[in-house]
């Protein structure tokens, strides 16, 4: 067959349908561009993800937390073996009780967090008002927007203001609660978007007051993108679960 006959069998459908072949082109023409609309708008949404997410050190985290059954803890112990792992730059671990906070003679239930300066930006936390403890600030706390609406408090009412603790800590060998009056008071350095009432205050703060068997969690920044999976592996190997941001946000 000649070139010129297989060219006007190929358009002879448009000069016999032009109705058809029209709509079956603009109907291409719409799918093509679906697609397109729909893939730009999925980079769209994750570039909008990852612009609400501390670069670098929280994308390079992983979130280890002890296994609903208990079998094994995040001891002290637990916590020096995972900072041992090959890949493994630095750790921050979180200790959480239940508590009361109380605000000009007012108190509401509360989970008092005790973490390192650096867990903030381990979990890629960002502050609505004020700022974050430093190293040196132990007198300092963080609070929930959940919190500010129980004391019915705009921010900039309750900065700087202090505030009291009391938390609540299982008595040894008992299911017994034991209440733990904080004796410091501290003062309101920042407020985070939390739909739970939480607080956080530093590590330091509960660790000089009484001792604990074990952590709630804690969390391990990788050195590298590259090693997330393989240190992520040996860690859920002694049997803790673990999660990364990273893969929350692919």
């Amino acid at each position: 067959m000649r070139a010129q006959d297989i060219f006007n069998l190929s358009i002879r459908a448009f000069r016999t349908r032009p109705t058809r072949t029209g709509l079956t082109i603009l109907g291409m023409g719409v799918g093509f561009a679906a697609v397109v609309v729909l893939v730009g708008f999925g980079y769209g949404l994750q570039q909008i993800m990852l612009e609400k997410i501390i670069f670098g050190e929280a994308l390079l985290s992983l979130n280890v937390s002890n296994p609903a059954s208990k079998i094994v803890t995040l001891t002290p112990e637990k916590i020096e073996e995972i900072s041992k792992i090959e890949n493994v730059e630095r750790i921050s671990p979180l200790a959480s009780f239940p508590g009361l906070i109380t605000f000009q003679n007012i108190s509401t239930n509360i989970t008092l967090n005790g973490v390192k300066e650096d867990y903030f930006s381990l979990a890629g936390m960002k502050v609505l008002a004020g700022d974050f403890f430093k190293k040196d600030e132990r007198d300092k706390a963080i609070i929930s927007t959940t919190v500010l609406k129980l004391f019915n408090k705009k921010q900039e009412e309750i900065l700087n203001q202090p505030v009291k603790f009391k938390i609540l800590i299982a008595k040894p060998g008992t299911e017994e609660k034991e209440e733990v009056i904080l004796p410091n008071t501290y003062f309101v350095k920042g407020v985070i978007d939390n739909p739970l009432p939480v607080v956080f205050i530093h590590l330091s703060e509960l660790t000089s007051q009484f001792s604990f068997p074990y952590y709630d969690s804690v969390r391990v920044k990788v050195t590298q993108n590259k090693f997330l999976n393989e240190v992520q592996a040996k860690i859920i190997e002694k049997g803790f679960t673990v999660t990364a941001l990273s893969k929350t946000v692919e």
